[in-house]
């Protein structure tokens, strides 16, 4: 019976109490040092992955660490109150949360939102809106899924919160789980049934994951999800469960040797796993992260059984300890400092820029801890009825400074409107159809608005994540992994373009693709990149295989040249390789050699020279910015002028070009040598 946001165990089931906890018995919710160890290394892991360290690859799985951790102490927390005073405060406990966890936060989204305001480009705006207030209400993680904003590779700008996806999963755990515990000890007051509820659950988890990564459901939910990733926050609760159950006692002599062997064990294989979970690999999903929750909570069962043992005094050193106590605060803000503090901004890169990294993250989490989040935990600022208060109008401010944000006016920023260009096209319209990548999804992004105002019909069909090179691993990022778009297999582009083709009928069919082009690949043989000739060959392979789909026997076709990009660097303030100069030269040389063996078919328009005037990637042109901030694609100005320039060369082509042609064939051995500034 719920009263007053109390359940009471006055009720509860008098019988089948086998294996419940006897009524005065305390569970153990002394400080362990160890713990905040624990809590140490996870965050520093967490942060050398963030930073781009060389070595650290698998450490984003630090963050398991916290979700078992996590459900280990909250549920003792909450057995402790079922047993000694057989009911769950709902109220307390949720309150509590909230102080612990909102004020720091809350100071977070603040100073985003002001940073972007000043700093973020014109196109940021509204994506901080929504990452604002997924934030504001822990809802991140599913806020990322549904944006296709991946963990492992993002195809466009991090975003300064996209670490909150963690702490969104947590409170929601925070928000069901005394529920859920308190509804099943009203059940039946079994420590049985919570065990066996922790591992069904568990192993319902497990195969979620395993089930969304094999059918192609996207990376993005397989890890970010609550529902794969509940697994982590259930170890912890069957741990304590378990120790509840069996409680640890000084008088087990086996305890002395058994429990730091264990542990060590434990470590052993928890770092075996972390050394190869770079990429991320498909086994992760399919059992390792599994693997690795069961290893985390076996060494937080060493530390709690024998606190005075090796493992616990190892984990208890003073700047593990000192690193656990300000770990929130310290993971809040390290993230959006790495993506804030620029090389650009710094002056410098690699070690000496995540140092200053590392040096601004750890000074704000000080300030954090010293000046929020312990203050207002032990209640100096804000009392009960004061915090009632506080907290709503808080919540209330940021979010209104979160919605309008998005509003904020960029000067300089009109769309393009040529009055000639646009009664010169409407004497001959076209149908025109844009097929490529996520570049060429944002060339079209516009086409009902500028399309149909030069008189034409544009249909943007691009496969986000896709380009026509599509075979093998990529790596992305510093991640191995398969190409994909968004959770659809790359390799369907020839029967998309085909079913495009055949749908629009255009006059003109348009290609723009490269950046997927540009990265390193394994066909199976080692890896390669653009330069390399057994690549060059498939690349040269793949081109003529688009013009042939998109030529249908007698459409025009065009290849856009790959603009410039520049993308954030690593972390480390090292650039990508795969965003040179050098590579994306490369890559339209063989683009003007493949459309120049193609008899007349493909014709190509230089849109890099456009874009990039000097030969240089370019943000902005005539005070419109043209680049979104990610250094990758195009804003809806920036696409508004550069339809405007292409569409006539576009009519032009669709007019005059010889439609009786008929597409070549070749292999590429017969392929003559294509001499790049890289060979």
């Amino acid at each position: 019976m719920i009263n007053e946001n109390v359940i009471s165990s006055e009720q509860l089931p008098k019988a089948d109490l086998e294996s419940s906890v006897p009524p005065t018995q305390k569970l153990d919710l002394s400080h362990k040092p160890g713990l905040d160890g624990i809590r140490g290394i996870m965050v520093i892991a967490v942060n050398y992955y963030h930073g781009g360290i060389a070595g650290s690859g698998g450490m984003y799985l630090g963050v398991e660490g916290f979700f078992v951790l996590s459900g280990y102490l909250i549920t003792s927390l909450l057995l402790s109150d079922l047993i000694t005073k057989k009911s769950v405060n709902f109220g307390k406990f949720w309150s509590r949360r909230a102080r612990r966890l909102l004020p720091a936060l809350l100071v977070l989204i603040a100073v985003f939102l002001l940073v972007n305001a000043f700093l973020g480009a014109s196109d940021s705006h509204t994506t901080a809106r929504g990452d604002a207030l997924s934030a504001l209400f822990y809802s991140a993680n599913w806020y990322f899924i549904a944006i296709h904003t991946g963990y492992f590779g993002a195809h466009s700008a991090v975003s300064p919160l996209q670490h909150t996806w963690s702490l969104a999963i947590e409170e929601q755990f925070y928000l069901l789980w005394p529920l859920v515990i308190s509804i099943l000890w009203w059940i039946r007051r079994s420590l049985n049934l919570l065990l066996l509820f922790c591992a069904s659950g568990i192993f319902a988890s497990a195969l979620l994951m395993a089930s969304v990564y094999n059918n192609g459901l996207g990376i993005d939910h397989a890890y970010y999800g609550t529902d794969t990733r509940s697994q982590s926050l259930l170890f912890g609760c069957a741990l304590a469960v378990i120790l509840a159950k069996w409680p640890p006692s000084e008088s087990r002599v086996a305890k002395r040797s058994i429990v730091p062997l264990v542990g060590v064990l434990a470590i052993l294989f928890a770092l075996l796993i972390a050394s190869q979970a770079s990429g991320p690999p498909g086994w992760i999903f399919k059992g390792g992260f599994t693997s690795f929750d069961f290893l985390v909570a076996l060494i937080i069962a060493a530390i709690v059984v024998a606190p005075a043992g090796i493992i616990s005094k190892c984990l208890s050193v003073l700047p593990l300890r000192l690193a656990g106590e300000i770990s929130y605060g310290w993971y809040l803000w390290q993230f959006p400092v790495d993506q804030w503090l620029t090389s650009a901004r710094v002056g410098v890169s690699g070690l000496p820029l995540f140092g200053v990294r590392i040096l601004v993250g750890l000074t704000l989490a000080v300030i954090s801890y010293r000046f929020i989040e312990q203050p207002i935990r032990r209640g100096v600022h804000f009392k009960n009825k004061s915090a009632f208060i506080f907290t709503p109008i808080a919540i209330i401010s940021v979010s209104l400074g979160a919605i309008l944000v998005g509003d904020i006016p960029v000067g300089g920023q009109t769309f393009f409107e040529s009055p000639s260009a646009s009664a010169s096209m409407q004497a001959n319209p076209l149908r025109i159809l844009l097929e490529g990548d996520s570049i060429a999804l944002s060339l079209g992004i516009l086409p009902n608005g500028v399309a149909l105002r030069l008189g034409d019909s544009l249909s943007d069909s691009g496969m986000f994540g896709c380009g026509v090179l599509n075979s093998g691993l990529i790596n992305f990022q510093g991640h191995i992994q398969p190409q994909s778009g968004g959770g659809t297999s790359c390799s369907e582009w020839k029967t998309k373009y085909a079913q495009d083709v055949s749908l629009t009928k255009p006059d003109v069919s348009v290609l723009l693709v490269g950046r997927w082009e540009d990265l390193d690949r394994n066909f199976g043989t080692g890896w390669e990149h653009i330069g390399e000739k057994d690549f060059d060959a498939r690349l040269v392979t793949a081109l003529q295989t688009a013009i042939s789909i998109l030529h249908d026997g007698n459409i025009p076709v065009v290849l856009l040249t790959e603009p410039y990009l520049s993308e954030s660097p690593q972390l480390n303030g090292s650039p990508w390789p795969y965003d040179s100069k050098t590579r994306i030269n490369d890559f339209n040389t063989i683009l003007k050699h493949v459309a120049a063996q193609s008899h007349g078919v493909a014709t190509v328009i230089d849109l890099n020279r456009f874009v990039s005037p000097g030969g240089n990637f370019t943000q902005s042109m005539n005070g419109v910015q043209i680049r979104t901030s990610d250094g990758v694609h195009f804003t809806e100005q920036g696409s508004d002028m550069i339809v405007q320039w292409l569409f006539p060369k576009l009519n032009t082509i669709g007019m005059h070009h010889y439609l009786h042609h008929e597409i070549f064939s070749g292999t590429p051995s017969t392929v003559p040598p294509i001499k790049l500034s890289s060979s």
